[in-house]
């Protein structure tokens, strides 16, 4: 990796954490995750994937200052959770928690620390998304507040750009 990236990329990751950790995003979910909800609702409408069929959607266990997604389970989708399975090299799969069983997702809803409009995405550094959606061939939807956009990101050729970004305030 060239050096200024990974600096570049450490300073980014460095200063979203502390907004974070100040508690910057922690009113979000209560006054904003409604309108980001709704944008992805839509959104899956839009690419046929339905509710009431089932299909199951990737999503997280959000971390502070992360969009709180499980509400997704009352508008009836079968959502399907992320397992570390290797740290070195970093592996994940996702499974459905009432059945303990590993899935594929049709639509993964996916978190970082920043993104770009053009749908770049910086997670936190440790690889798991990256090598899980180097092959993920279903929908690759990046979830975060709109004040977690930046006009550019420094991109390596591993990372996945997302095929759309969701804020509160639009779909990119």
């Amino acid at each position: 990796m060239n050096r200024d990236k990974e600096e570049s990329k450490d300073h980014l990751r460095k200063e979203m954490t502390s907004r974070i950790k100040k508690g910057e995003f922690d009113s979000f979910n209560k006054e904003l995750a409604p309108l980001l909800i709704h944008h992805i609702l839509e959104l899956l409408s839009s690419h046929d994937v339905r509710p009431h069929e089932k299909q199951l959607l990737g999503i997280y266990q959000p971390l502070k200052g992360e969009v709180d997604l499980t509400v997704l389970g009352e508008h009836s989708f079968q959502l399907a959770y992320p397992i570390v399975e290797s740290k070195d090299p970093p592996l994940m799969n996702f499974f459905i928690r009432d059945e303990q069983r590993l899935c594929v997702p049709v639509a993964l809803l996916v978190p970082g620390l920043v993104f770009t409009r053009q749908r770049g995405r910086l997670g936190r550094g440790g690889g798991y998304y990256d090598r899980y959606l180097e092959h993920f061939t279903g929908l690759k939807i990046g979830i975060c507040w709109e004040e977690q956009l930046k006009n550019s990101l420094p991109m390596e050729t591993h990372d996945v750009i997302m095929d759309f970004v969701v804020t509160e305030q639009r779909v990119y």
